[in-house]
């Protein structure tokens, strides 16, 4: 493994760290407003919004047409929800959970 991957590893986990931190709603919106621009908020929160009409058994062109995104995105995010990392799975999971308790 190269420098500069242990370096970009590195700083991966020392984010991941830092979002461990948060343990409101309160405490993330102020973190997330420092961290990435308008832009950056919006791209990540449709994404999100993506990712839960999926999970709801939306078809791709409905969700595309919803969210005023292309199909490609659509697709891509749903790659990712059904890929091997299962990040998106697990804080689905952990939601709906929460949500029963």
């Amino acid at each position: 493994m190269g420098a500069s991957r242990k370096n970009r590893d590195k700083r991966v986990e020392d984010f991941c760290r830092a979002l461990l931190q948060l343990k409101t709603i309160e405490e993330c919106r102020p973190f997330l407003l420092d961290l990435l621009s308008p832009q950056e908020r919006a791209v990540m929160a449709k994404r999100w919004a993506i990712v839960l009409a999926l999970n709801e058994g939306e078809p791709h062109r409905e969700i595309a047409v919803k969210l005023k995104c292309g199909t490609y995105t659509v697709t891509r995010v749903n790659r990712a929800l059904q890929g091997e990392d299962g990040g998106y799975r697990l804080v689905l999971e952990r939601l709906k959970s929460s949500s029963e308790s």
